[in-house]
């Protein structure tokens, strides 16, 4: 779910792009940007919590994601 989503504003071309960062970041860690117990906590993480950067991806991947 992207943050725009997350603080109930309307879907947009943002929210595309992010979801493409959340399936580059999940191809690379095999993990979730962010985990949560519940819905309720994980739109939490993700409207505040700055994902966290990939240890070995260069600087520009890391911007990218």
């Amino acid at each position: 779910m992207a943050p725009e989503l997350c603080m109930n504003e309307p879907h947009n071309f943002k929210v595309d792009i992010w979801a493409a960062g959340v399936i580059l970041y999940k191809m690379m860690t095999q993990k979730y940007p962010f985990d949560a117990n519940n819905p309720v906590a994980l739109a939490v993480m993700i409207a505040q919590k700055p994902v966290e950067n990939i240890e070995g991806a260069s600087a520009t991947m890391n911007e990218l994601i």
